[in-house]
Parts: structure tokens; sequence; C-alpha cells
């Protein structure tokens, strides 16, 4: 017996948009506010999708060839790749039922430009954000 699943879900849709300015090569702080709505305990692991600016054929952010967390697949200047400019220190985080806590995100722009990035939080027992 032979299964095909596939799977009906086409976009992500933000639950919130977080806009940030900065110079360039100056980092800034941005707290994103994570609420589980769970009806349980979540261990959340953290991913960050960028969408690289201004590159032809870019990766959209729902690609599964998107970067992770803090690679440094990013744009070529003088043949070495970018970093970057989304990154997050932690890995996962846990959130009780009902609790609200800040994820702090490092937006660090190493090219001028709008950079654009999809925060998913992911719990294979529940879920995703």
């Amino acid at each position: 017996m032979v299964f095909e699943l596939v799977s009906n879900v086409y976009e992500r849709n933000s639950i919130e948009k977080i806009e940030k300015t900065t110079k360039l090569y100056k980092g800034a702080q941005i707290d994103v506010e994570l609420h589980n709505p769970f009806p349980t305990d979540v261990l959340f692991t953290i991913q960050i999708l960028q969408d690289k600016p201004g590159a032809k054929g870019a990766k959209k952010p729902n690609d599964k060839a998107s970067s992770k967390k803090g690679s440094d697949a990013g744009s070529k200047a003088g043949g070495k790749p970018l970093p970057d400019p989304f990154s997050c220190k932690l890995e996962t985080i846990k959130v009780r039922k009902n609790q609200t806590v800040n994820v702090p995100l490092m937006f660090l722009p190493f090219e001028l430009g709008i950079h654009k990035c999809f925060v998913v939080f992911v719990d294979e027992n529940v879920g995703e954000l």
C-alpha cells in the first residue's frame, strides 16, 4: 500500500509585521513578542527565512532552500558572500501555555536596501507560528 501525501500550504501569512530602520553596518535589536496560543507548553525551534534584496531570482522566504538561522549565503560582493542581516542567538525557546515572551533578533545590514525575513517558530508536536 502506497500513500502520496500532498501539502496544501502555499504561502505563509504573517501574524505581525515589524519594521525597523538602521544605518548601514549599524546593528539594531528587534524584540519579537511571542505568544503561545497552543493548549500546551511548547519548545519552539526558531527559524529565520531570509529574502535576499535586489538579487535576480532571489529565493522566496518559503523556499526550502532559504537560509536558516545565521547562514552566510548572502549576496556576493567582491566574490565573497555577505553575512545575512538577520540573526538570533537563540535556537530554541520554551513558552508555557498562554505565556508571552520576547525573542531578541539582531538586524545588521551589510548592503543598502530593504531586507525582509520570516521568523518562524516551529514545534513538531503542535505546529508553527
